[in-house]
């Protein structure tokens, strides 16, 4: 889910995985996740009685579903627990819910992931995703009346973090960086390929709307307008060079600092950084290779791979558009 989008996949699995199905559905909504008025109430009625007859077309309603937020809405970080059964896990992370979570247990929902368990040190790590409740059920709640069952919850970055670990991109490197840009947020993961391992998990404060509103102010144009121009920049443009690669150094500069502590952690860095973004895949993807500090990385945008760089087989229809399945094919993985 998105702020204006549901986007659906269905996978089919056997020798290698084949995408059956890949929607996209517009909410015709500003915000799905803020408040409505009464006339977008009624507006997004309308939406799901559409979606629901498109759904029940493609023999996909009564399916079960992973919830895939945007990264700003939850909180994403590497938890160590004493080592624990699996029904206590939930137990366990209440106890410890001040030092976890970002506001009142009784307000929040997570989800989890087991990285690893210690048991030398009778210990456990785990991936822990936290949103607040009302968010979750209001999203559940419309999912429910399409005819889903939602079973988990994901964000943006989890469901990016499987799609690599589980080797599903066809590139071979033991790290990897994936930098996960989101509307006023960038989620950052280091990832250790050859073990299925997340390394570490970053975040910092800013995200699309950064760079669109720099555009705009520069340019003197409305916003929607700034978004269509940053998505289409070329190297060799004017606002790229005079108004983009002034201000990257601030966003550029935040991704060293974390290689820098990896470099420390695991003693060697990254080989390659994947860069994923709703907008402007290929924009970003200049702006990183452009940095001098940054130069030595391969940089890959998830938005703009071929089927020939995947290991998922996608209907030819939908070769034009494989990048922005890259996050619900990560949430089925």
């Amino acid at each position: 889910m998105s702020e204006n989008f549901l986007k659906v996949v269905e996978i089919e699995a056997g020798n290698s995985l084949t995408v059956k199905t890949a929607k996209s559905f517009a909410l015709n909504i500003s915000n799905f996740f803020g408040s409505w008025s009464l006339e977008e109430e009624k507006s997004i009625e309308q939406t799901a009685s559409g979606i629901q007859k498109e759904l029940a077309l493609l023999k996909l309603a009564e399916s079960e579903v992973n919830i895939v937020i945007p990264d700003e809405l939850c909180s994403l970080q590497i938890i160590k627990l004493p080592l624990v059964t699996d029904k206590e896990i939930i137990s366990a992370i209440e106890l410890q819910a001040e030092e976890f979570v970002p506001y009142p247990i009784e307000k929040a929902t997570f989800d989890y992931q087991i990285l690893s368990v210690d048991k030398t040190n009778n210990v456990m790590f785990l991936l822990l995703v936290v949103a607040l409740k009302e968010l979750i059920d209001k999203t559940a709640n419309f999912l429910l009346n399409l005819g889903f069952y939602p079973i988990g919850l994901e964000s943006e970055t989890t469901a990016l973090i499987r799609l690599i670990l589980n080797h599903q991109l066809k590139f071979s490197d033991k790290y990897s960086l994936l930098v996960n840009i989101g509307k006023t947020f960038t989620q950052i993961a280091i990832l250790n390929n050859t073990l299925k391992q997340l390394v570490t998990t970053n975040s910092m404060n800013i995200g699309n709307q950064f760079f669109y509103k720099t555009l705009q102010n520069n340019l003197n144009v409305p916003l929607e307008e700034a978004k269509q121009i940053f998505q289409s920049l070329k190297k060799t443009d004017l606002a790229y060079q005079k108004v983009l690669q002034p201000i990257f150094p601030e966003y550029a500069n935040q991704i060293q600092k974390i290689l820098v502590a990896a470099l420390e952690k695991i003693g060697t860095l990254p080989s390659r950084i994947y860069v994923n973004s709703s907008m402007g895949g290929a924009t970003y993807s200049s702006l990183f290779q452009d940095f001098p500090t940054l130069q030595q990385y391969e940089v890959v945008s998830l938005n703009n791979l071929s089927q020939s760089a995947l290991n998922v087989k996608f209907p030819n229809e939908l070769q034009s558009q494989l990048g922005s399945y890259m996050v619900p094919l990560g949430a089925l993985i």
